[in-house]
């Protein structure tokens, strides 16, 4: 059965994911996964594809990439390339790294939630998959991820990193890194910076495949109803309404469906 076509055109959005052949490692130490995300920019510089979000795991990764240049082809070919032959000269190896095709989702960015769903879902898979200690560590202290990013200076964070997207459609300024932070603390259920609350999510999410994608949505509309009737109210007397420091969790339970451990990504 022949391949089906990728869909290419300018503007086009898409929700990444590539892992190793079968299912091996693709980085082995830290200074593989620096050594992609230099190649990562310098696939930027010469295709000027926008990486929204990235997160790099043990044995695969994940990237919402925009292509205002419809050349998602020739970009990826050159990227999974030039880190395949830099990742098999350092370690002495040969052949093919990553397996089979990488997947390419497509991502409505207009006028639909899955932009902002598929960035709270990449920012926290370190925890989905217990690279962070869950009750013990907040989740930016996972290095490879661009969640660290979205809450530093512009001049900590990678220049081809673009925040502005996603930070925007969830009514968020360039500069409410803290907005950005309670959410994804919410939509985690307290991943990081709550005790039990964030052992029983990480037990459930690995029984019932993640986060899911409603649950992260039901989360968030919950929290952005409330930060917005407190700005509100600020506003009314002339003072600045207090904001809400985390979004209310959603229940750890409930049947999550999407993508998870059991899935292939």
């Amino acid at each position: 059965m022949a391949r089906p076509i990728r869909i290419q055109y300018p503007g086009a959005t898409y929700h990444m994911m590539a892992r190793g052949t079968h299912g091996q490692e693709i980085f082995q130490d830290d200074q593989d996964r620096q050594r992609f995300l230099e190649t990562l920019g310098e696939a930027c510089e010469k295709t000027g594809f926008r990486i929204h979000a990235y997160v790099l795991m043990g044995n695969h990764y994940h990237l919402l990439v925009e292509t205002p240049e419809g050349n998602l082809v020739a970009g990826m070919k050159w990227l999974q390339g030039a880190y395949t032959q830099r990742y098999n000269s350092r370690h002495k190896l040969f052949g093919h790294l990553f397996q089979g095709r990488y997947k390419a989702v497509p991502v409505e960015a207009e006028g639909s939630s899955y932009f902002e769903v598929v960035s709270t879902y990449i920012h926290l898979n370190p925890a989905r998959g217990g690279l962070i200690r869950v009750g013990r560590e907040r989740l930016k202290r996972y290095r490879w991820s661009s969640y660290a990013g979205y809450l530093s200076r512009r001049g900590q964070r990678p220049a081809w990193l673009v925040r502005e997207r996603v930070l925007e459609s969830l009514g968020l300024g360039p500069d409410e890194a803290r907005g950005y932070e309670a959410y994804n603390r919410g939509a985690g259920a307290g991943v990081g910076d709550q005790g039990g609350g964030g052992r029983n999510w990480q037990r459930s999410g690995k029984r019932c495949g993640g986060v899911g994608m409603w649950a992260v949505r039901a989360s968030w509309s919950s929290w952005k109803s409330t930060w917005s009737r407190r700005s509100r109210a600020g506003s009314g007397s002339g003072k600045r309404g207090r904001r809400p420091s985390m979004p209310p969790p959603f229940p750890p339970r409930s049947g999550m469906a999407g993508l998870g451990e059991n899935s292939q990504y």
